[in-house]
């Protein structure tokens, strides 16, 4: 090959990068199926670097085929299961920063919406059903947010909007297990100071 990237992959670099659970790696599945196929094999693997561009047959007619593949319409369905296997090794904890390791931990926690912003998010959808009679989809909501058309609204209310919608505000519930006291409205004693109390 004349990809340093591909030959340092499998070599130079797959021990450290095993170590860390591919943490930072660029194309993480297609290198961890590279790694879990070399590992799998019986055989001894050799790898060449040779010039660019330097009339090599081999390197030649694997460009080509590269070329021929990034021009296809639909891509080829690629066999990545060995990724999978390579990732079920896991990392070593001694070679990971904290932010590795933090970057680990997320990419195997499942992701969804937190269950105070689906409730938010429900009530903000009835309410625009309710004054529009259009119901808009989650995303939607999040966009409007995020694409500000001409000044129609400004940073600071689309970041105070985004904080409601998590319930983020240092109000109410927040204060549960820091500080009782500021649970409660104290101008009107009400029982909790929500953010529907103060609006």
């Amino acid at each position: 090959s004349d990809s340093q990237y591909t030959i340092e992959a499998p070599t130079r670099h797959s021990q450290t990068w095993l170590s860390k659970g591919l943490v930072g790696v660029k194309n993480p599945d297609i290198v961890g199926a590279l790694l879990g196929e070399i590992l799998a094999t019986n055989t001894t693997v050799r790898l060449r670097k040779v010039k660019g561009h330097s009339g090599d047959a081999g390197n030649d007619a694997a460009d080509a085929l590269a070329n021929a593949g990034a021009n296809k319409a639909t891509p080829d369905k690629i066999d990545l299961t060995m990724a999978d296997a390579i990732k079920a090794l896991g990392a070593k904890t001694n070679t990971l920063t904290q932010a590795q390791a933090y970057r680990l931990i997320m990419r195997h926690k499942a992701t969804g919406e937190r269950p105070r912003t689906e409730r938010m998010i429900s009530r903000t959808r009835a309410a625009v059903e309710a004054s529009t009679g259009v119901d808009p989809p989650p995303d939607a909501i999040w966009k409007s947010l995020r694409l500000r058309k001409k000044g129609t609204i400004s940073q600071k209310f689309s970041v105070f909007v985004w904080k409601s919608l998590h319930e983020g505000h240092k109000i109410g519930i927040f204060w549960k297990h820091i500080n009782q006291e500021r649970l409660i409205c104290q101008p009107c004693d009400a029982p909790m100071e929500g953010l529907n109390h103060i609006l």
